[in-house]
């Protein structure tokens, strides 16, 4: 588990804008020994005597090869293949003439013992550098994201009603069981089935019908949630107050929802 710092042979950097932006990164990997540091204390972490064994990546290989990977967002494998084959990214790895390029394995293998706190203190060197430097202030951040799929379904004026009638209904069932309510019903069962239905109807003209009935079944729901909201309101239990609360909550999110389908749907404008 021995690691080194040295290499033999270095190769010169080429002409080339990616060779020469290679090269200043290289220069300040040089200049803020401690990021290195740091890596170096991660590939021992764990390791009883780190100073016997075989020779590995030496720390600042390891730091080299990680950014590499990142700059580019390699896959292990297509980053084997490059230290390998260019010159510029084996200059810069510090990879000297002489000396092979470990095998995929080890690569990721060094590369994966470098943990996110180490990565963060990194960034935060990097940042007060362009500080210092006048490069970046370090006020803003841009990020990417890539778009994956998700169990949340679309804001639609159908979906909403009908995930507001069910989390009522759930409450009011939660408060029946601690305390006497005014009479009420189940609906959920049919507001499912008239949101299932809007969402299969082929035309907004179909919709409609549909819709009036869902906005039917959601009234009568929100009448319920304001009786149990005042016969719970000065209840002496706690529980049952913090109840009375999410009902009147919830039904004034499902008072603006019928009146948002009502002015969307029933208006002539189109929804799902």
């Amino acid at each position: 588990m021995r690691r080194h710092d040295q290499f033999s042979l270095d190769r010169p950097w080429i002409d080339h804008p990616h060779a020469r932006e290679l090269e200043a990164i290289s220069r300040i990997l040089d200049e803020e020994p401690g990021m290195a540091e740091r890596v170096g204390q991660d590939l021992v972490r764990g390791v009883k005597n780190p100073q016997t064994g075989r020779t590995g990546m030496s720390r600042d290989q390891v730091l080299r090869v990680l950014v590499i990977k990142q700059m580019n967002g390699f896959s292990y494998e297509e980053l084997h293949f490059h230290l390998i084959d260019s010159t510029s990214y084996r200059t810069f790895c510090r990879f000297g003439a002489l000396e092979e390029v470990p095998s995929r394995s080890t690569v990721a293998e060094n590369l994966k013992k470098v943990r996110a706190q180490t990565l963060e203190a990194i960034h935060r060197v990097l940042l007060k550098r362009a500080e210092r430097e006048r490069v970046e202030r370090g006020r803003k951040v841009r990020i990417d994201s890539t778009v994956v799929e998700t169990n949340i379904h679309a804001p639609r004026d159908s979906t909403l009603l009908w995930d507001a009638v069910r989390v009522l209904t759930r409450l009011l069932e939660q408060a029946a069981k601690r305390a006497d309510l005014p009479a009420w019903r189940d609906h959920t069962k049919r507001a499912k089935r008239r949101m299932l239905a809007i969402q299969r109807a082929p035309t907004q003209e179909k919709r409609k019908p549909l819709y009036r009935d869902l906005l039917k079944v959601s009234h009568k729901v929100l009448g319920y949630a304001r009786s149990a909201r005042a016969a719970l309101a000065d209840s002496p239990q706690e529980q049952l107050r913090r109840l009375a609360f999410k009902l009147n909550d919830y039904g004034r999110l499902l008072e603006r929802m019928i009146d948002q389908a009502q002015r969307r749907v029933l208006g002539a404008r189109n929804s799902a």
